[in-house]
């Protein structure tokens, strides 16, 4: 299995934030995973912006050395142009995306922008567990919501409507 990276997954990794940093380093050791040149370029102003210039420039010199870089082509570019008319996101994200895509790669990332399900890309939530865990949870009780209203067969209470309205809203679906 081949994998990309967005600036998300590198950024937690050069933070040591805990499970993406080591979800991160296991590929690294692994494979040489792809990331688009456009999503080095973010990590890269952010580390500048927090650190300097000269660990900004540390910082690529390393990851050069550990990455599959990729610089967009005028397809590439086309193509993340389509991802992001179609999917609410950054620009630079849609690059990871038409990336991960482009080289049949899992996207690993926990930027909720990219963890789209049904993509046309491959992800890997690299969120801690307990994020996932209210996810699913949150799925699942509107799912059940929906059912019982589809069933006719439900105590609409206003605790219950409560809960799955800020669930759908979480989601990104409200």
């Amino acid at each position: 299995m081949s994998f990309a990276l967005d600036s998300w997954a590198v950024l937690r990794l050069l933070e040591g934030t805990e499970p993406a940093a080591g979800r991160v380093e296991q590929v690294l050791a692994d494979s040489r995973p792809v990331m688009s040149w456009i999503n080095l370029g973010e990590v890269f102003y952010i580390v500048r912006r927090d650190r300097g210039e000269d660990e900004a420039h540390e910082v690529v010199r390393d990851l050069r050395l550990r990455l599959d870089l990729d610089l967009p082509s005028e397809q590439r570019v086309l193509t993340a142009a389509a991802i992001k008319a179609e999917h609410p996101m950054a620009y630079a994200d849609a690059f990871a995306a038409a990336t991960a895509a482009a080289h049949d790669a899992t996207l690993l990332t926990g930027d909720p922008e990219l963890l789209v399900e049904g993509a046309p890309w491959r992800w890997e939530d690299l969120r801690s567990r307990g994020q996932r865990y209210r996810r699913v949870r949150d799925a699942l009780l509107e799912d059940a919501y929906n059912a019982a209203v589809d069933a006719g067969d439900f105590d609409d209470t206003r605790e219950w409507s409560e809960q799955t309205t800020a669930a759908r809203r979480r989601r990104g679906r409200g």
